[in-house]
C-alpha cells in the first residue's frame, strides 16, 4: 500500500485529491499541506516508517514552487515518487520540475478541474510518463543534443528498430540512440499515440521510454 503525500494549494483541494485517490487506490495519505513551508516541517517531522513513497503536488503553490520543495527532499534523502499537477504542459516550469526530481504530470485545466490523479499515479508507479513537445525541447537543450530532422520515412524505421533497446547507462541519451530520436520525434510535435502507432508498439511502452528518459535525467544530476 503507497504511502502518499499530498501538497496543493487549498485545504479544500487536497481534500478533494485525497477523496479522489482513496475512492480508487488502496493508499495511506501520510501527510497534507496546501503551503510549502507546512510541507517542508511536515516532511522532517515523518518518521522513517512513515515517509512517503510518492508525492502528490501543485507546480505552484501560494508560498513558492515545486522545485524548492524537490530540492529540500532531495537533500534530506526522501525517495518518493513525485507527481506533479500543472495547469500548462507549455509552462518552462514545468521542465525545470521534470528535472529538479519529478517523474511524471497531469494537467489540470478549468475545463478538466479534477483530473484522474489515481489513473497518473498508478502509471508513474509502473514507469510510465507524458512529455511535451516543450519539455522535450528542453531536454535536448540542456543535454546538449541537436533536435535530428523529422520529416523521413526512415527515422521512423530506425527509431522502431532500437526502441526495444535498454538504456545502459545514464549517459544513453548523450550516446544517441532510441532517447534521441524519440525526443526528436516529440520536440516536433509528434504525438506518443503516433509514435506507438508508427513503431508498432503500445503507448505504455513509449511512455515507459519517456519515463526513463526523467530517470536518467535525475541520475545525470
Amino acid at each position: 500500500m503507497p504511502a502518499v503525500f499530498v501538497v496543493r494549494r487549498t485545504a479544500q483541494a487536497v481534500e478533494r485529491a485525497c477523496a479522489s485517490m482513496q475512492a480508487e487506490l488502496e493508499l495511506q495519505v501520510v501527510g497534507r499541506a496546501d503551503h510549502l513551508s507546512t510541507a517542508y516541517r511536515a516532511l522532517r517531522e515523518l518518521s522513517q516508517t512513515h515517509l512517503p513513497h510518492v508525492l502528490v503536488s501543485d507546480l505552484c503553490l501560494i508560498d513558492g514552487n515545486l522545485p524548492k520543495l524537490l530540492r529540500v527532499m532531495k537533500a534530506d534523502g526522501h525517495q518518493a515518487k513525485v507527481l506533479v499537477i500543472a495547469t500548462s504542459a507549455d509552462d518552462a516550469l514545468l521542465y525545470a520540475t521534470m528535472r529538479a526530481g519529478a517523474h511524471s504530470y497531469l494537467i489540470e485545466t478549468a475545463n478538466e478541474p479534477t483530473p484522474n490523479i489515481a489513473s497518473a499515479m498508478t502509471d508513474m508507479l509502473a514507469g510510465l510518463a507524458p512529455m511535451s513537445p516543450m519539455v522535450a525541447r528542453e531536454v535536448l537543450l540542456s543535454i546538449p543534443l541537436p533536435r535530428l530532422p523529422w520529416r523521413r520515412l526512415s527515422d521512423w524505421v530506425e527509431l522502431s528498430a532500437i526502441l526495444d533497446r535498454e538504456p545502459v547507462s545514464t549517459n544513453s541519451i548523450l550516446a544517441g540512440g532510441a532517447e534521441h530520436l524519440l525526443l526528436s520525434a516529440i520536440a516536433y510535435g509528434v504525438l506518443i499515440d503516433e509514435i506507438a502507432q508508427r513503431t508498432k508498439r503500445s503507448k505504455r511502452d513509449i511512455a515507459r521510454h519517456v519515463g526513463r528518459i526523467y530517470e536518467m535525467l535525475h541520475q545525470a544530476d
